[in-house]
């Protein structure tokens, strides 16, 4: 698992991940055979500069050989962007369609969330993108929402570990206030995500944390 973290204001908005990727684990008579491998140097965020997006995208990270968020890129920096739901519903289908039902080793993860951040000329708008399979074989249960920012102040969704995302959620609000001026929101913000990681849970099939490595960022 990882942690992302999209913040947004009337003109502003902020991706965030954590870089650790665990790797997968074969098990045996209902134990793993070994602990699952860790690499720390991942880049989960992207930017999308065509179409004036950036983004990040955590869960199952590779499908069919290929690197999820290289799909996703490929995607989201192709037409020009009318609606960022309408957008995000129709990657949705690509990826059920060409991706996610000929490889079944996304059974194994059950997740993968994309949520991306479009400026467009008269908003700073929030997309997500969450696609888990259930148990049936090529079926999935997904959803696809966006969010406009508040009048004043900023808005933020946290996606990822559970703990992680509990720890940032409780302390958000006490960092960021509607008053705080944008150029301050990063440097306030990274302590918050880092102490976020450092609660994550341990893997359940290792003595590692689900999140780690550096703090990587997009910003528009």
């Amino acid at each position: 698992m990882s942690l992302s973290v999209a913040i947004i204001s009337i003109n502003k908005g902020w991706i965030f991940s954590d870089s650790r990727i665990t790797g997968s684990v074969y098990i045996k008579n209902g134990k793993p055979t070994e602990e699952p491998s860790i690499t720390d140097e991942n880049n989960k965020t992207f930017s999308c500069p065509k179409n004036n997006l950036i983004g990040a995208c955590i869960g199952f990270m590779a499908i069919n050989g290929r690197e999820t968020i290289e799909i996703v890129k490929e995607y989201l920096n192709g037409d020009k962007i009318i609606s960022i739901k309408e957008t995000l519903n129709k990657l949705h289908n690509e990826l059920i369609k060409d991706a996610l039902i000929k490889d079944t080793s996304i059974k194994r993860l059950k997740t993968i969330e994309i949520s991306v951040i479009w400026k467009n000329i008269e908003v700073v708008e929030m997309g997500v993108l969450e696609i888990r399979p259930v148990d049936t074989p090529q079926e999935f249960k997904s959803n696809v929402d966006s969010f406009l920012p508040p009048n004043e102040g900023y808005f933020s969704r946290t996606y990822g570990d559970t703990k992680a995302q509990e720890y940032f959620n409780n302390n958000f609000k006490k960092v960021i206030f509607n008053t705080t001026p944008s150029k301050f929101v990063e440097n306030k913000i990274r302590p918050i995500i880092r102490q976020s990681i450092n609660a994550s849970s341990t893997h359940i099939y290792g003595k590692q944390k689900t999140c780690g490595g550096k703090i990587n960022v997009q910003r528009i």
